[in-house]
């Protein structure tokens, strides 16, 4: 089954099949957009690939260096899930063989397939301004992506949303201590910490349905969603309940 089903002409993500993420790849100084096939991480591989995660900042009187993360830990994830380069000569042996030699190459696949999640921040400007007097009870948080359809040979944007019920005063707090600071003395940085298991339950806790998206082919509704909450692929749950609680955060920090 293809990764990108349509229904009444509009794209949806089936998040259980093999993604084509597009990325541009240079070589030789010259740059070159390719489609990157790649097999859905699991939770369990992701959340180990994060804990090795570093980022935080170093404080030497009045200067402040940030230290950033390692990005080589997602190596392991291509290496792992990589199923091959649509647009590019050789079998995906060879082409696995070819990234083998290009290491480089490796996390920015995998931060490709990460950073390409994104906000959407467009209004509907020809709607009435009305007082949605369920705010404060619900609400959805609409992002997309723009992904390589092999079927249509084309790449296409992929509109999601993520109903989610307002969270409850007992889990911002658990949002709040997901994140602990840490201070090494060897290295005099302040590290900063996340505790992925939490905001997996956060989002699996408070989102009720998924737009957009398709799990196993099928929609991700209110009334099925203990078949289909677990296979939500977990970098969108940890961006998702960072959107959902930030702005909780903001108005209670």
């Amino acid at each position: 089954m293809s990764a990108i089903v349509f229904k009444d002409k509009v794209p949806h993500w089936n998040v259980t099949e093999v993604t084509a993420y597009p990325l541009e790849i240079n070589q030789n100084g010259k740059s070159t957009r390719v489609n990157v096939f790649l097999a859905p991480y699991t939770p369990a591989a992701l959340k180990e690939v994060l804990q090795k995660n570093t980022a935080g900042y170093k404080r030497e009187k009045r200067d402040v260096e940030i230290v950033q993360e390692d990005k080589s830990i997602y190596a392991s994830l291509c290496d792992d899930y990589f199923v091959k380069i649509g647009n590019a000569t050789g079998t995906p042996e060879q082409q696995k063989a070819w990234l083998d030699k290009r290491p480089e190459i490796k996390p920015s696949i995998v931060e490709c397939s990460f950073g390409g999640l994104r906000i959407d921040r467009q209004e509907d400007s020809d709607e009435s301004p009305v007082l949605d007097i369920g705010a404060d009870l619900s609400g959805a948080v609409k992002v997309y992506q723009e992904l390589f359809d092999e079927a249509a040979n084309k790449t296409v944007k992929v509109n999601m949303a993520h109903n989610y019920a307002h969270p409850t005063e007992a889990q911002y707090r658990d949002y709040r201590s997901s994140r602990r600071n840490r201070f090494i003395r060897k290295t005099s940085v302040w590290t900063i910490t996340e505790s992925h298991g939490t905001l997996d339950k956060l989002y699996d806790a408070v989102v009720t349905s998924v737009d957009g998206v398709l799990v196993h082919g099928n929609p991700c509704d209110q009334q099925s969603k203990s078949s289909w909450v677990q296979h939500i692929p977990l970098w969108h749950k940890l961006w998702i309940v960072d959107q959902i609680f930030g702005e909780i955060v903001e108005k209670n920090g």
